[in-house]
This record gives structure tokens, C-alpha cells and sequence, in this order.
């Protein structure tokens, strides 16, 4: 009997010594998981973030480009507005209703002399 409980008390260590070892994996086997989705879920946070700005960053060019599209199709309106204020105003009806026009002294073409300018060299 003493033989049986001579192993019994080696057998226990050995046991427990495998059990302790076994834990011992488990937790460093829940460390490496836990780390690995630790640097997982930190690599997705930054990728989110930096798309998340990169978005933000294209909607607000957009929105500028829109102002500025809105803005050049009022600008071609008033353009157009202008260039035929202009062709009115250069048109030979609105020249001669002008008053600095109509002031003018109206001369007979019987009066009118014409001058050689080959002839005076």
C-alpha cells in the first residue's frame, strides 16, 4: 500500500503540474486572441476614420464645386445681358436718337469738297 500511495503522490504533482500548464496556454492563448482582435478592432477604427474624413472631405469639395457652378451660370446670364445691352446701344436707331446726333447740322452733299491727296505732293 504504500507503494500505491507513493504514486498516487507522484501522480498528483504531475497532474496538477499539466493542469497548471494547461491554464497557463489557455491564458496565454485568451492573451494572444484578445491582442490580436485588440490591434484588429484598433486597425479598423483608424481605416474608418481616415475614409470617414476622406469622405467628409469630398462632399465639401462638391458642395463648393456646386456654389461655383450655380455661380458662373449666373455670371454667363448677366454676360449675355450685358453683350445685348451693348449691341442696342451700338445699334444705328439708338445712335441716332442720341441728342449729340441729332444736334448736328445736316449739310447739302453739293456742298462737300473733296481733297486730292495726290495732287497736293
Amino acid at each position: 500500500m504504500a507503494i500505491i500511495q507513493l504514486r498516487r503522490q507522484t501522480q498528483k504533482p504531475s497532474v496538477t503540474h499539466e493542469r497548471k500548464s494547461r491554464e497557463s496556454g489557455f491564458k496565454q492563448l485568451f492573451f494572444q486572441a484578445y491582442f490580436v482582435v485588440a490591434v484588429l478592432v484598433i486597425l479598423v477604427s483608424f481605416t474608418s476614420f481616415f475614409y470617414l474624413s476622406e469622405f467628409n472631405q469630398v462632399a465639401s469639395q462638391g458642395v463648393i464645386i456646386n456654389s461655383l457652378e450655380r455661380e458662373r451660370a449666373k455670371l454667363i446670364i448677366e454676360n449675355e445681358v450685358w453683350n445685348m445691352r451693348i449691341a442696342r446701344l451700338k445699334s444705328l436707331d439708338v445712335i441716332e436718337m442720341q441728342d449729340v446726333v441729332q444736334r448736328l447740322p445736316i449739310i447739302d452733299p453739293a456742298e462737300i469738297e473733296f481733297v486730292d491727296l495726290a495732287a497736293g505732293s
